[in-house]
């Protein structure tokens, strides 16, 4: 078995002499399987130690992220694996460990450690502070000379790009003004030190060192963009991935498909220009299934600032359908009762309801009222923006239909942005969770899981 990278970027990015290589830009490239190839070289080295950081734990052990993907790997060079920790063990004492840094302090659990290599799956994820705090813990005394590799996939609000044009971006001159990567610098190294918490840049170690002096201790940087394209064996085993990313919205194209760093939609993720309604007389037409959405956000004592719940349906043309929108300040009863009597009014097939908060209290409110309805418990274990985005694709694909005008809802779906806004609407929450059911979970409620979201 030969086991290599693709020529061109991962080849590029397997290469690379600097201290820090940052790998991405599009979605598909082969970022994951490049990044543990790294330690590879390595893992002779009886003191050799590398740490790989997601920023939650769950984003290592999902399916085909880092621990899946390992393991087409590592066992072919007689490495054992160790669950807990996420570790493997090569014949010659090497280590190759996958944990978290999900809040931001986790980085002072790694104080004194001397880590040779760092790897981070996805940076955007991860914070300036983070960075630069673990950059202090890559050091060595193995033989190897301390080095991180990263991937990534383009986020403007993230530390790695400065959008205002001012420069304060690790990656900022690999980028164009159109936000695109540019290909003639994709690869080239750069140096740069850190003086009064900004970054200064040259060409050349020995033109920071005569500018700032030895002790600023220039490091080396490079970005290497990627594509989809660049991923022949992954073109070749799934032709579907493609029409997927052009399947989503106008900003994850332009992110996902075309690792654009500096594209941002207006407004919210839903937009106006997208809302389809029923005309004045036309006919709903039948249901294939119909739902109760509920996110209640109760705990066992109070009532919701605002309880959603909707109702929706997918029509025999294949189209969701927003029914009704029964949404309140209510108490766990009145949310209750209200959810049942939608369930019993519109025949409904079951009552999708989130359950982070609350837990079993909201089964059983629900069950208390009647206990035959089929009920349904879906938790978040998700940010509500990866939740949202399918969604917000249904709707500009024109594949969502709404009975009458919304005015609430609708303010809530057209207004939200991930960015600027840490709670999201619950009447919009369980819209989306109607939907998920509907357009994303397959026919039977009973049978399907909601595939993680």
């Amino acid at each position: 078995m030969i086991i290599r990278p693709h020529p061109g970027p991962q080849e590029a990015f397997l290469s690379t002499a600097a201290d820090i290589a940052i790998y991405g830009g599009a979605a598909g490239g082969g970022k994951t399987w490049a990044l543990l190839m790294e330690p590879v070289r390595h893992i002779g080295n009886p003191n050799f130690g590398a740490v790989f950081f997601r920023r939650e734990t769950p984003q290592i052990t999902n399916q085909g992220g880092l621990w899946d993907e390992s393991q087409k790997i590592y066992p072919h060079l007689k490495a054992r694996s160790i669950e807990q920790p996420y570790q493997w063990k090569f014949p010659s004492g090497a280590k190759v460990t996958m944990t978290h840094l999900q809040h931001e302090n986790d980085v002072l659990n790694w104080q004194g450690s001397q880590i040779p290599l760092i790897l981070f799956d996805e940076l955007t994820h991860f914070t300036r502070k983070q960075f630069f705090y673990m950059l202090s813990r890559n050091r060595s005394t193995c033989g190897v000379r301390p080095y991180i590799r990263a991937t990534t996939n383009p986020d403007p609000d993230s530390f790695l790009y400065d959008s205002t044009g001012k420069g304060l971006g690790l990656i900022d001159w690999w980028i164009g003004p159109d936000g695109l990567p540019i290909p003639e610098r994709s690869g080239v190294i750069r140096w740069f030190v850190v003086i009064n918490d900004t970054l200064r840049w040259a060409d050349s170690r020995r033109a920071l060192v005569e500018e700032y002096g030895e002790d600023a201790e220039p490091k080396s940087l490079t970005f290497i963009s990627s594509k989809l394209t660049d991923n022949k064996i992954l073109m070749e085993a799934d032709p579907g991935y493609l029409a997927n990313l052009k399947a989503q919205t106008e900003e994850q194209q332009q992110r996902l498909l075309h690792g654009n760093w500096k594209f941002k939609a207006e407004g919210g993720l839903v937009k106006r220009k997208h809302l389809r309604h029923l005309k004045p007389g036309e006919p709903r037409p039948d249901m294939v299934r119909i739902v109760v959405a509920i996110d209640p956000s109760v705990t066992a004592n109070s009532a919701s600032a605002e309880c959603g719940i909707t109702v929706q349906g997918k029509g025999v043309d294949g189209l969701g359908y927003l029914i009704d929108d029964l949404s309140g300040v209510l108490s766990p009863a009145e949310w209750a009762n209200r959810a049942v009597n939608a369930y019993r009014h519109y025949q409904a097939d079951a009552i999708v309801a989130e359950v982070n908060n609350g837990g079993d209290l909201v089964e059983r409110n629900i069950k208390a009222v009647d206990h035959g309805v089929n009920y349904k418990a879906v938790r978040a274990t998700r940010g509500k923006i990866i939740r949202l985005e399918p969604i917000a694709a249904f709707y500009e694909r024109g594949q969502i239909v709404h009975c009458q005008h919304f005015d609430k809802l609708e303010g809530q779906l057209c207004s939200y942005n991930p960015e600027i806004m840490d709670k999201s609407p619950d009447r919009m929450d369980a819209a989306v969770w109607g939907f998920t059911e509907l357009l994303l979970s397959g026919n039977n409620a009973q049978q399907i899981k909601l595939r993680g979201l």
